[in-house]
Protein backbone atom coordinates (compact mmCIF):
# COMPACT_ATOMS: atom_id res chain seq x y z
CA UNK A 1 0.00 0.00 0.00
CA UNK A 2 0.70 3.56 -0.66
CA UNK A 3 0.70 6.38 1.70
CA UNK A 4 -2.74 7.21 0.06
CA UNK A 5 -4.16 3.65 0.14
CA UNK A 6 -3.17 3.43 4.15
CA UNK A 7 -4.73 7.16 5.01
CA UNK A 8 -7.55 6.16 3.18
CA UNK A 9 -8.43 2.66 4.96
CA UNK A 10 -7.33 3.89 8.33
CA UNK A 11 -10.01 7.08 7.25
CA UNK A 12 -12.38 3.99 6.56
CA UNK A 13 -11.77 2.00 9.67
CA UNK A 14 -12.36 5.34 12.27
CA UNK A 15 -15.24 6.27 10.03
CA UNK A 16 -17.68 4.46 12.42
CA UNK A 17 -16.36 5.62 15.67
CA UNK A 18 -17.05 9.14 14.15
CA UNK A 19 -20.90 8.65 14.63
CA UNK A 20 -20.39 7.93 18.58
CA UNK A 21 -21.29 10.85 20.58
CA UNK A 22 -18.67 9.84 23.62
CA UNK A 23 -15.70 11.03 21.43
CA UNK A 24 -14.87 14.91 19.36
CA UNK A 25 -13.57 14.23 16.36
CA UNK A 26 -10.64 16.22 17.24
CA UNK A 27 -9.52 13.16 20.15
CA UNK A 28 -10.11 10.86 17.58
CA UNK A 29 -7.54 12.81 15.17
CA UNK A 30 -4.96 13.32 17.93
CA UNK A 31 -5.46 9.21 18.57
CA UNK A 32 -5.80 8.52 15.24
CA UNK A 33 -3.40 10.28 13.06
CA UNK A 34 -1.01 12.42 15.52
CA UNK A 35 0.33 9.35 17.50
CA UNK A 36 4.35 9.65 16.31
CA UNK A 37 6.38 6.60 16.60
CA UNK A 38 9.71 6.14 16.17
CA UNK A 39 11.34 2.91 14.61
CA UNK A 40 12.35 0.40 17.42
CA UNK A 41 9.89 1.94 19.78
CA UNK A 42 6.16 -0.34 21.01
CA UNK A 43 5.59 3.00 22.49
CA UNK A 44 4.33 6.27 20.87
CA UNK A 45 5.72 9.65 21.49
CA UNK A 46 3.00 11.11 23.19
CA UNK A 47 2.16 8.14 25.61
CA UNK A 48 6.21 8.45 26.73
CA UNK A 49 5.28 12.00 27.44
CA UNK A 50 2.40 11.43 29.61
CA UNK A 51 4.05 9.02 31.18
CA UNK A 52 7.09 10.88 32.46
CA UNK A 53 5.02 13.67 33.22
CA UNK A 54 2.81 11.42 35.77
CA UNK A 55 5.73 9.56 37.65
CA UNK A 56 7.65 13.28 37.95
CA UNK A 57 8.25 13.39 41.52
CA UNK A 58 6.80 16.86 43.34
CA UNK A 59 9.76 17.42 45.67
CA UNK A 60 12.05 19.50 43.69
CA UNK A 61 15.35 17.70 44.61
CA UNK A 62 14.18 14.52 43.59
CA UNK A 63 12.73 16.26 40.60
CA UNK A 64 16.38 16.95 39.60
CA UNK A 65 17.59 13.61 39.73
CA UNK A 66 14.60 12.66 38.54
CA UNK A 67 14.79 14.84 35.46
CA UNK A 68 18.83 13.94 35.20
CA UNK A 69 17.66 10.38 34.83
CA UNK A 70 15.00 10.98 32.26
CA UNK A 71 17.48 12.95 29.64
CA UNK A 72 20.05 10.15 30.16
CA UNK A 73 17.85 7.75 29.50
CA UNK A 74 16.41 9.85 26.22
CA UNK A 75 20.01 10.21 25.31
CA UNK A 76 21.00 6.82 25.32
CA UNK A 77 18.22 4.67 24.44
CA UNK A 78 15.72 7.23 22.16
CA UNK A 79 12.96 6.90 24.07
CA UNK A 80 11.64 7.86 27.70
Amino acid sequence: MDVEQRSSAISELVLPALRLDGISTMRLEELVWHRIMIPGNEVDIASQLYRANSLWPEDIEEAKIHASSTLDSLITSGHL
